[in-house]
């Protein structure tokens, strides 16, 4: 470090132009600097006989680091009167490991605190309240416990699974108790009320369980492995929901004392006669017994428009989007990108086949040639604003022989000459060499820094590099990319085939399910237009609001479709039930909406909730995914209400014939 003025600026003498400080940790104006620090994922680690083995760091590990790095960084802030940013991907990283702990709490705490409050004004009673929250509980519990156990670490997509399976698996125990109270309220014993509930909601909970899990599972598929997990270990709790639903609920209400409520005038209709569920619940049932074609009609319209909307759909894969303007670590790398250089590096690596073969002039001076034709170029929207390489050490070198003459800042014609100049290069600063090249001096490693862009652009990208390095350099040697751009590039393709494949998956895994439930494929593919509908109509909402499927939001259609047809399972198997009774269409619908339909307004209403929680996160695009799932559920609802009514009347209104 420079001790004197003089000092100084002999230092300022010896980097002043130079390509390999300048643009990269100097900025033109030379009132910014930047250190690159270099976080290694992982250790070397020796056992008692000697052997060396590489361990890949954890995720706590790599936090701890980037902790450490900020902790310094807040020491200098106290006593150096300059700004000082922290930027790139790992402190991004860093950042979102924060974000997600947070949210795992918040998530958890107001998933209870909300769950709790409707579960009271449901059944109003503590039993009501209690017994479901302390099995959903161990039920999560269970799940989340299996994580460690299977070597599955908490990452972004898995910090929701406790408000998520706390929402989407309440469901099965507001049924059963649902049924139960009713007939326990009128005068049924304990045992007696429980066994009809399971008689009468079993089949409906199993198969809600089952199509939830098949949608979540379809993730499991996955190459991102966040999103695999998420789907994996989600589908697995619904499960294990289900489970202790049936069992541990009916031994809870067999041994707790209850104490029986006033039951309601009419044991078959729970809704108050007058109130806005009931006024509603009236409304659907004209709408959809009395102008069942007109529902279907408009409900038709709006798919058209909606599909109409779909080929608009735009994907993406920027992370930085996730996080407001103002937060830290993404203003730290605007400035960076602003000021000096760009954050997201690539990695050129050429593989020349032999022994000393990355010394051969020809080949250099080929590269070098390139070289000057991608940097500062635009390419495919990605701009390459700087350049490390073996070869700026060579030329400066090389520059330097030649008394820093301009005209010498270039690759020597003789390979002997490039082999000396590298051997006092390796005498005085050996790790910059060795950062570029191996010890045999075969590999080149070339980084290109490119400003922050999205994943979508970098595929063209890659593209286009591999492309000029072949029509202007050798054939004869292999180039390789890697960094963060190839793996955010891998990411986007896998993400796309990930929603293709899971939303396929998801809806033939559940289409089955629903023709063995309804016993039939027409009234099977039937009931599955509900489940779409409320779908297509939000991914149309996504086109129109500039909303772009990313790791968050592809999650959406396999994720509403598992539960939104865990409603129309539960209408279809009431309707059925009724039909099959007396064979009058309209009286079935009737029947089953008033019987079944505050129990489907209340979950829907808690999965609402539910998603809804989601927009407390710091991530927008963990917001964007909670409200649009929301929403979903709320199509899904109406879809429930009027849509399948209608079709069920449609196919059956013709064929009523009433029995006594």
């Amino acid at each position: 470090m420079p001790e004197s003025a003089e000092d100084l600026a002999l230092l300022k003498q010896r980097v002043q132009g130079k390509e390999l400080y300048y643009g990269r940790l100097i900025n033109d104006e030379e009132d910014t600097a930047a250190i690159f620090v270099k976080l290694l994922p992982y250790e070397l680690e020796v056992d008692e006989q000697g052997n060396e083995t590489f361990r890949n760091l954890s995720d706590a590990e790599m936090l701890q680091g980037s902790i450490e790095i900020t902790e310094v960084l807040d020491d200098f802030r106290s006593r150096f009167d300059a700004e000082i940013y922290l930027g790139g991907s790992p402190a991004l990283g860093a950042y979102m490991s924060t974000v997600i702990q947070k949210d795992f709490g918040v998530f958890t705490t107001v998933a209870i605190f909300m769950v709790g409050a409707f579960l009271a004004f449901l059944f109003r009673r503590a039993s009501g309240v209690f017994i479901p929250l302390l099995v959903m509980g161990l039920g999560i519990s269970t799940c989340i416990a299996m994580m460690p156990l299977l070597n599955y670490p908490m990452q972004i997509t898995t910090s929701i699974l406790p408000s998520f399976l706390l929402a989407v698996c309440i469901g099965d125990a507001v049924h059963l108790l649902t049924i139960f109270y009713r007939r326990f309220d009128g005068g049924a014993e304990k045992d007696a009320a429980m066994l009809y509930a399971l008689n009468h909601t079993g089949v409906a909970v199993l198969f809600t369980s089952l199509t939830t899990a098949a949608g979540l599972l379809t993730f499991s598929f996955s190459e991102i492995q966040p999103i695999a997990s998420l789907g994996l270990f989600a589908a697995l709790g619904s499960l294990i929901a289900f489970l202790l639903t049936v069992t541990m609920v009916p031994v809870l209400i067999t041994i707790l004392p209850l104490k029986r409520k006033r039951p309601a005038v009419n044991a078959q209709d729970q809704m108050q006669e007058g109130g806005l569920l009931w006024k509603f619940t009236r409304l659907c049932l004209w709408l959809s017994i009395s102008h069942s074609k007109k529902v279907v009609a408009v409900s038709a319209l709006i798919a058209v428009i909606a599909i109409s909307q779909l080929p608009n759909l735009r994907f993406s894969q920027d992370s930085l989007t996730w996080f407001p303007d103002d937060t830290p670590v993404k203003m730290a790398i605007r400035v960076i990108e602003d000021k000096i250089t760009g954050t997201m590096p690539m990695e050129v690596v050429i593989d020349t086949g032999e022994k000393q073969g990355a010394l051969n002039p020809i080949l250099l001076q080929q590269i070098d040639k390139w070289l000057a034709g991608v940097d500062g170029q635009e390419i495919n929207g990605v701009k390459v604003v700087s350049i490390n390489s073996l070869l700026n050490l060579i030329k400066e070198t090389n520059q330097a022989f030649n008394g820093n003459k301009a005209e010498a800042y270039s690759i020597p014609e003789s390979q002997e000459l490039i082999a000396q100049e590298l051997l006092l290069i390796e005498m005085d600063e050996a790790d910059d060499l060795y950062s570029y090249t191996d010890s045999d001096f075969q590999k080149l490693r070339i980084t290109l820094i490119v400003p922050w862009a999205d994943a979508i652009v970098f595929k063209d990208f890659q593209g286009s590099i591999i492309s000029s390095f072949k029509d202007q350099v050798s054939t004869e040697v292999d180039i390789n990319l890697t960094g963060l751009i190839p793996v955010f590039s891998t990411m986007f393709t896998a993400m796309i085939q990930s929603a293709a494949n899971s939303y396929l998956i998801a809806a033939l895994a559940i289409g089955f399910m629903m023709i063995v439930l309804m016993r039939g494929i027409v009234d099977g593919l039937l009931s599955m237009i509900p489940n779409l509908l409320p779908i297509i109509i939000v991914l149309a909402i996504m086109t129109i609001v500039d909303v772009p499927l990313d790791v968050f939001t592809i999650l959406i259609g396999s994720i509403a479709l598992g539960l939104c047809v865990d409603d129309t399972v539960h209408f279809m198997h009431g309707f059925q039930t009724a039909y099959r009774h007396h064979g009058d269409a309209a009286r079935a619908i009737e029947e089953t909406l008033t019987g079944t339909g505050k129990a489907l307004v209340i979950t829907s209403v808690v999965l609402f909730f539910g998603f809804l929680t989601f927009v407390l996160s710091d991530l927008i695009s963990m917001d964007n995914f909670g409200m649009l799932t929301a929403l979903c559920i709320v199509f899904a609802l109406l879809s429930d209400f009027l849509l399948a009514p209608a079709l069920m009347m449609i196919r059956y209104g013709d064929k009523s014939t009433s029995k006594p």
